[in-house]
Parts: structure tokens; sequence; C-alpha cells
């Protein structure tokens, strides 16, 4: 039998079909542990709204870090950076931390902006950020006709995780996203998501954050700034890594 919560309105499925009642318990208790043990390696306020919205759809919750940890992300890709911030964090408040790092690659401009996504003008104010990198963008695509304008969103998730429970569990296990790291006792999970679509030749929308008003998805037919919260979730890079994570949780769980 199907489990589910309603919060503001949305209805949300916790796990799906569980074996037991048992099996429900743990991972219901699972789902405590993360929101009383867990941290969100983040201070970008819009991703923290997307992370928690999308994990509340699973029946997750996960803390705020208390303050902000400065962290080098010198990775050449987004798993890379997602990690050095899972670690960070997880290390400095010695609790599990989940990490996202994430950015656009469009297909004419070699998957630039990529991890420079958040700085591609070189803009540090985030009040002007967005503005700034969709221009250029909008500059460096001028004149080539949508079928040259491809471009997906990707979503790196990391969780560096040090409760013993699920390490031992890992250990048992041999699940895809997963590894162990011996000599600092921790296990990492990792997965990606994506969404294809191409860039527009002018904002389109007044939702979402960063390139959304310019990214446009052929199958709704909208940029993702023209979708609500919850239809976003549904198709975006961000979304579907959290779905990902989630299962791969529950596989940990079962």
């Amino acid at each position: 039998m199907k489990q589910s919560l309603k919060r503001n309105g949305i209805e949300s499925k916790i796990f799906d079909k569980p074996k037991n009642n048992e099996s429900f318990a743990q991972l219901r208790k699972t789902a405590y542990e993360m929101r009383e043990n867990w941290i969100l390696a983040s201070q970008n306020t819009n991703k923290q709204k997307e992370i928690a919205l999308a994990l509340e759809r699973f029946g997750l919750k996960i803390a705020l870090a208390p303050h902000e940890i400065d962290v080098d992300e010198s990775a050449p890709d987004f798993r890379g950076n997602a990690l050095l911030k899972a670690l960070a964090y997880s290390e400095a408040f010695n609790r599990s931390a989940l990490a996202d790092d994430s950015g656009l690659c469009v297909d004419a401009l070699n998957n630039a902006p990529g991890v420079h996504s958040a700085r591609y003008a070189g803009i540090c104010d985030k009040d002007r950020r967005d503005a700034a990198n969709n221009a250029k963008l909008l500059n460096e695509l001028r004149g080539l006709a949508p079928k040259s304008r491809g471009a997906k969103f990707v979503c790196s998730l990391v969780a560096v995780i040090v409760d013993p429970d699920i390490i031992e569990r890992c250990h048992k296990l041999e699940l895809a996203g997963v590894e162990l790291d011996t000599d600092k006792n921790h296990a990492i999970l990792s997965v990606e998501g994506y969404a294809y679509g191409r860039i527009l030749d002018a904002p389109r929308g007044n939702n979402g954050f960063g390139y959304d008003p310019l990214f446009y998805d052929d199958k709704l037919q909208k940029s993702f700034a023209e979708l609500s919260a919850s239809e976003k979730l549904s198709v975006s890079h961000r979304g579907k890594a959290i779905s990902e994570f989630s299962a791969l949780l529950r596989k940990l769980m079962a």
C-alpha cells in the first residue's frame, strides 16, 4: 500500500510499496534521522528551497547548516565540486552532509559555462549575477538558429555519510553510486540528474532562478521560468537527481 502525506497542499508519496510494516517503519526512521542528523551543504537560498521541496516529496527533511563554510570549488566537474562541499560541511559540523553542484552546458559553447555557470559573467554580486550571466549567454549565442542552441542542465548530488549504521549497510551491499572511504570512515553517495532543452533568444517567464528564463523544454513548450515549482521539479535536473538519491537511500534501507 502506498503511503502519502500532504504539506502545503501537495500530496507527497513517502516510499512506494514497502515490503512490510517493519521495512516501512525503518524507512520512516531513516527520514527522521536524516532530518535530525544531516545538513544541507549550501547557502544558496534558491537551491535550498528546491532541494527541500524535492526531498519533501519523498518524506525526507534536512537541516540547514548553522553558517556558511568557505569551500574552494576547484574541481573540473560537478561531482568533484559537490564532493568538496559535502566533505567540508561534514567535517566542520561532524554530521552527514548533502551537497549539490549544478550548471548549464551548452552544445555550441563546448559545454560552457559548465562548472563556471554561477559566475559566467564574472559578477560576484548575487543580486546582479543572474541577469549578467544570461546577457553574456545570449551574446555568445547571437545569430544561432534554434536547432543549434541545444543545452542541458546537470545536477550532481553527493552525500558524505558518517552514520555508522548506514556505513555498515554500505559495506554489505554493492550499489552503483556508493563509495566507501575506510581511512576516514565515511560513505559517499553520488547521483546525477539531467534536463535537456535549448536556449531561447530572449528570456521568458518570471519564476525560477539562474538560467531558467532562457532554458526551454521542447516537450512542455515552456521555459523553466514559466513552470511552477512543482512542475519544474518533475522535469528538472535537480528533481531527477533527488529522485535517484531517494531511490539509492531506499535500497540501502531495504
